[in-house]
């Protein structure tokens, strides 16, 4: 029908990234991917491997393919399509926390992966019992939430900001 053709054409001029939303607890990793109103379960395809998940549209093609950020356990995830958002959730293979759905994708920020841990259902582990990398990573966002306090740095056009000091004396 021509209301489906412009609600498809809406779709088609979204950018990916609005596209796609993924939130992560300890244990899983739960994705949202945007689709048209109107999309049917038959017109969507998800594949899922232990590295890689791919969501295809049969009228489009791929919508997202690529490599996960890190191993999941393909054979317990699963999706639905839920009113115009296919919904899919990949148990993870570790309990590390993922920097970015794809390898080599958009990465979230410490703050933002933390956001995420935060906000999960997880229990929550005494500080004394955290390990020393989950320490540090604290620490530095106790210094970075500090330097906004104080005006020293933008939080809008700061994120992750790393300064690499060498002897300069080159590859040698």
């Amino acid at each position: 029908s021509e209301n489906l053709k412009d609600l498809r054409r809406i779709w088609l001029n979204t950018d990916l990234r609005d596209k796609i939303k993924w939130t992560q607890g300890s244990g899983e990793v739960s994705i949202a991917v945007k689709v048209p109103p109107g999309t049917r379960s038959k017109d969507v395809q998800v594949e899922i491997t232990p590295t890689r998940m791919m969501v295809k549209l049969h009228w489009y093609g791929r919508v997202v393919d690529g490599p996960l950020f890190r191993r999941c356990k393909a054979r317990e995830s699963w999706w639905v399509l839920q009113d115009d958002e296919v919904q899919i959730m990949l148990p993870k293979d570790d309990s590390y926390f993922w920097k970015g759905l794809f390898e080599g994708g958009e990465e979230k920020s410490h703050y933002e992966v933390l956001k995420d841990l935060v906000a999960s259902d997880d229990a929550t582990v005494p500080y004394d019992e955290l390990p020393e990398r989950a320490k540090d990573l604290l620490f530095d966002m106790q210094e970075h939430q500090e330097l906004i306090n104080e005006g020293m740095i933008d939080p809008d056009g700061f994120d992750d900001f790393r300064v690499v000091i060498g002897d300069g004396d080159g590859a040698k």
